[in-house]
């Protein structure tokens, strides 16, 4: 089973609070995704894996990939911003880690397919996702159009969602287990 014990989750920025999806526990597949307080950290070191984390070309997400890198992961930067994901895959190849920065739309399903392809081919595996993209408007709520909602719950909700979906079941097929963090 690795270094990790059953439902063990990566919780950053805020260590102790977080989500995970189970898949060595039936029971927690038959219910996905799960919300926990206090959900075990993940021990300093996690060789061998490789995790995708989407929305790190820049602030948490930059440093969540940072993070899960010094702790031994190798790590796939995904934005929106090419450049961005870029920029975090070179900072955590400066710091000595292994890294491969891809552009990322969280709504577009043929795109994470394509991520997750890419990281399998290019890595070897997918271990973990770390949905961390996510979209809100500074305006008054009684200003939020109907398209402003829409594109919100595509990028924060639906996107989340599929891309969950998609690496959960990638794991499964490999027959390994691996750890989603939302």
């Amino acid at each position: 089973h690795g270094p990790y014990q059953r439902g063990e989750c990566l919780s950053f920025p805020n260590p102790g609070v977080g989500a995970y999806f189970d898949l060595e526990n039936p029971v927690a597949r038959g219910q996905g995704l799960r919300e926990v307080a206090n959900a075990p950290q993940a021990e300093p070191s996690m060789p061998f894996t490789a995790r995708l984390v989407t929305g790190a070309g820049q602030g948490i997400g930059r440093g969540i990939a940072e993070a899960v890198a010094e702790a031994g992961s190798q790590v796939v930067a995904t934005d929106l911003d090419l450049e961005a994901a870029a920029a975090t895959a070179d900072a955590v190849i400066g710091s000595g880690g292994q890294a491969l920065g891809l552009e990322l739309d969280v709504t577009d399903e043929e795109a994470f397919r394509r991520a997750v392809g890419r990281t399998i081919s290019e890595l070897g595996r997918l271990d973990g996702l770390v949905n961390n993209a996510g979209v809100g408007p500074f305006i008054d709520f009684l200003e939020v159009t109907e398209r402003e909602w829409d594109e919100i719950m595509a990028t924060n909700a639906k996107g989340p969602f599929l891309m969950t979906q998609r690496v959960a079941r990638t794991m499964l097929e490999a027959g390994r287990p691996g750890r989603i963090c939302t």
